[in-house]
């Protein structure tokens, strides 16, 4: 049985509230949304400085409204990546029941789907199941706990899904490199900085080799958080993300 077509956008109004002007602009696809917010983003604060608030309103085809706000960075998209489209689709799916965010704990969480009460839920669970947000978002963050823990690191911690695609996988054609092995000199060489540093925020460098040649040197960036119950964790993230 063929499911049943969900409904496009029909109607997308963007605001730039914190963009130079406060610019608006309607677009009819997610594609002519990422054209206009990749226009705003050139105004954006430099990586790690702030992002600007842009305000949007989408009306679907088969007449679901949904708003919300958008951190726009200078890349035209959020500090995870995630574009307008992306960035719907996650929330929905946080906000319906259906994907933990890693940084909330399971209790955490079950605690935000309470506050936010069956009626809402049932809204975004719509969204996803009857409107076009596209296929699932990869998870902007990319849990190391397991392997950070045998590196001597006491906190989870992950890695945003840039510095994952970047700098863990293997790019396809490079020989003598596996994911664990580029994995652990990251993990490695942010212990061996941290245990000389008592700042939340900790740049680092560590040489990655993405050719057959030799390793280059590659900034990264790591900052402890509190989760939602109060215990830290650690982000790391690239040089070109907030």
């Amino acid at each position: 049985m063929v499911a049943p077509a969900k409904a496009p956008v029909a109607l997308i109004q963007l605001r730039g509230a914190e963009v130079p002007g406060s610019p608006e602009a309607t677009a009819h696809s997610w594609e002519e949304a990422n054209t206009v917010l990749a226009a705003w983003g050139t105004t954006a604060p430099l990586p790690r400085h702030g992002y600007h608030k842009v305000d949007f309103h989408i009306l679907f085809s088969n007449g679901t409204e949904y708003e919300g706000c958008f951190d726009l960075q200078r890349s035209g998209r959020e500090s995870d990546s995630a574009t307008l489209q992306q960035h719907v689709h996650a929330f929905a799916l946080c906000y319906a029941g259906r994907c933990r965010p890693l940084h909330l704990t399971p209790d955490g969480y079950q605690d935000l789907l309470k506050r936010l009460g069956q009626e809402d839920r049932d809204f975004y669970a719509s969204v996803l199941d009857t409107c076009d947000v596209g296929p699932a978002p990869p998870p902007p963050l990319m849990d190391a706990t397991a392997l950070a823990r045998e590196a001597g690191i006491r906190y989870p911690v992950l890695l945003t899904r840039s510095v994952w695609d970047r700098y863990v996988k293997v790019p396809e054609g490079i020989i003598a490199q596996d994911e664990t092995g580029r994995l652990w000199d990251i993990l490695w060489v942010y212990r061996s900085h941290a245990r000389h540093c008592q700042d939340r925020v900790l740049p680092f460098t560590v040489f990655v080799r993405n050719d057959n040649v030799r390793p280059r040197p590659i900034r990264l960036t790591a900052a402890c958080h509190p989760d939602d119950a109060g215990n830290p964790y650690i982000t790391i993230i690239g040089s070109d993300e907030s």
